[in-house]
């Protein structure tokens, strides 16, 4: 009996968070998609970004098993321009947050890490837990 249970205590753990670059992509799959469907409560919209190459700065995720909370910079600048994602003011720069989940994907998708969502009303694509608001510790111009 308890060798069933330490082996579905196995099957159920997850591994550990993947590696930044694969977050930026678990996070840019989110925004994205979030930007083609207009999704306003992620706290930015397509205009905010038109225009402008959007970078993610000062990641960092705390995983908790199955889940991780993670707290990261949006940071904007002119398309083509060289970029400090230090410095700017706080209408290029929002502080987000994003609840992540290793679970199966839409349509029965292997187990991955992805940003935790869950179906729109009334067939309207998924709504997200991303979250983005003015960061407050960078001055306004």
């Amino acid at each position: 009996m308890l060798f069933l249970a330490l082996a579905a205590a196995q099957a159920a753990a997850a591994p550990p968070l993947p590696d930044q670059p694969q977050l930026y992509r678990v996070l840019f799959a989110d925004i994205h998609q979030s930007l083609l469907y207009v999704h306003a409560e992620i706290g930015f919209t397509p205009r905010w970004t038109q225009g402008y190459d959007v970078n993610i700065s000062d990641l960092n995720c705390a995983q908790d098993g199955r889940a991780a909370l993670c707290r990261f910079r949006l940071v904007r600048t002119p398309d083509g321009t060289a970029r400090d994602i230090h410095s700017g003011t706080a209408n290029n720069m929002l502080g987000c947050r994003a609840e992540l989940r290793y679970a199966r994907g839409p349509d029965d998708a292997p187990e991955a890490w992805r940003v935790r969502s869950w179906p729109g009303p009334y067939g309207t694509p998924a709504r997200t837990t991303m979250r983005c608001d003015r960061d407050r510790s960078v001055s306004a111009d």
